[in-house]
C-alpha cells in the first residue's frame, strides 16, 4: 500500500515529464516532416528547371539543325562527319 502512495507522490512530476516529452517529440516531428516537404518542393522544382533545359536544348537543336533539312542527305552526312572529325 506504502509503494500506491508513493507512487502517487511521484505522479505529478511524472505527468509533466510525460507531457514535456510528447511535446518535444511533437516538435521534432513537426521540424522534420516540415523540412522534408521544403526538400520535396525543392525537388519538384529543380526537376521542372531541368525538364525546361532540356526543351530549350530540343528547341535550339531544331532551330539550328532544321534549315539543315533543306540540304541533301549526302551534303548533310558529309557535314556531320566533318563536324564529328573537327570536335576530335
Amino acid at each position: 500500500m506504502s509503494s500506491i502512495k508513493e507512487f502517487l507522490q511521484f505522479y505529478p512530476m511524472l505527468f509533466a515529464g510525460a507531457i514535456t516529452s510528447t511535446s518535444i517529440m511533437f516538435a521534432v516531428t513537426y521540424l522534420v516532416v516540415n523540412r522534408a516537404e521544403n526538400i520535396a518542393e525543392l525537388t519538384r522544382i529543380i526537376q521542372n528547371i531541368k525538364m525546361l533545359a532540356a526543351i530549350t536544348y530540343v528547341v535550339a537543336l531544331f532551330s539550328v539543325f532544321a534549315p539543315l533539312s533543306s540540304i541533301s542527305l549526302f551534303n548533310m552526312h558529309s557535314y556531320f562527319t566533318s563536324l564529328l572529325l573537327l570536335w576530335n
